[in-house]
């Protein structure tokens, strides 16, 4: 089953969920293009070459149509091929769902195949890469809440500072990654995962640690060049558009997500590393004085040092602060104004 996520893992386990939706939605895809291609290819060759039924060329007698003549089966062969199809099934899908949900009950997953029965009912035909991504925007975080707790502590919580100070782990992580260290991470990979992975799909039935390279190895490859990079200058990060409301049509000030007036409190007590201490938000003037209404500096230092989290309800995903903000950024948001 799927773990909790630590607070202190949160963010890198947000992190590596963006890392595997790419290759995960890339390997999904493709398979049902390529089919559709070669289909497409066929059915232009037999037009061109064969001819049939109501395109073949005009006799040059004429002959009284018979009244009786039901179209054959052949006829209805050959006028298929010219007909596009948009979703042409290639097996029983309600059969595969069955079976498919069966065997996630089987294991504990998550109840979730009756909505993907829901898509099933109302296209009448369902092909596996269409059933798997069904499943996956149902639960998009599932397979990465299964993986990511079984990865080494040290690459869980691992970020630029760390990474800056220690010869091991620049050794160890350092892109493209060793075969050494990416076999080992493989290696973590609990059964769970990859049966799910293969329910949906994603690696063929009875996979080997080969298939199972190849999807997953370039998901820790941009995990770990995401988390090692170093901050940006902050200057260089301005936005066209308020970080909070998105109106781009007011002026915009840049709001220190950790104020200054709390860095030698944040130093002395280790709340954040030296690089990140004048991380900003571009914010309208609005906005930066709601967020600095709803906490104090030292609050927003602990708690609200991102965007997300002022969004969210900081560190401790507060509701009642989310719903706060929420209501707030929907109301400015709809006041417009422009200067004189």
């Amino acid at each position: 089953m799927a773990e909790l996520i630590p607070a202190k893992e949160q963010s890198n386990y947000e992190t590596f969920r963006d890392c595997m939706s790419e290759p995960i939605m890339k390997a999904l895809a493709l398979p049902e293009q390529k089919e559709k291609n070669k289909k497409k290819r066929i059915a232009k060759k037999r037009a061109k070459y064969k001819p049939v039924g109501m395109f073949a060329p005009a006799k040059t007698h004429v002959e009284t149509p018979s009244t009786d003549h039901a179209p054959s089966a052949t006829d209805a062969e050959d006028l298929g091929e010219f007909i596009e199809v948009r979703s042409q099934p290639v097996f029983d899908s309600s059969t595969l769902l069955k079976e498919q949900k069966k065997r996630a009950i089987d294991q504990g997953l998550p109840n979730f195949w009756d909505a993907a029965k829901g898509s099933l009912r109302e296209s009448g035909s369902l092909i596996i890469p269409m059933a798997a991504s069904t499943v996956l925007l149902l639960q998009p975080s599932y397979l990465s809440s299964l993986i990511f707790p079984s990865l080494p502590a040290e690459l869980r919580t691992l970020s630029y500072p760390q990474f800056r100070d220690s010869t091991a782990l620049q050794d160890t992580y350092s892109t493209p990654l060793s075969a050494s260290t990416y076999e080992h991470l493989l290696s973590t990979v609990p059964p769970d995962a990859i049966d799910s992975l293969e329910s949906y799909a994603l690696l063929p039935a009875n996979s080997d640690t080969h298939d199972a390279n190849l999807l997953l190895t370039p998901v820790f490859t941009a995990y770990c060049t995401a988390v090692t990079l170093p901050p940006p200058i902050w200057t260089t990060t301005r936005t066209a558009e308020c970080e909070l409301c998105e109106r781009d049509w007011v002026p915009l000030t840049y709001h220190h997500l950790i104020p200054k007036s709390t860095h030698d409190r944040v130093r002395k007590r280790g709340w954040h590393d030296e690089d990140v201490l004048n991380s900003v938000a571009w914010l309208c003037r609005a906005c930066h004085s709601f967020v600095h209404r709803m906490a104090s500096n030292e609050d927003l230092a602990r708690y609200y040092y991102t965007v997300d989290l002022i969004r969210y309800g900081g560190v401790d995903r507060d509701e009642e602060k989310a719903q706060e903000v929420e209501g707030w950024v929907k109301w400015v948001g709809g006041v417009r104004w422009k200067s004189r």
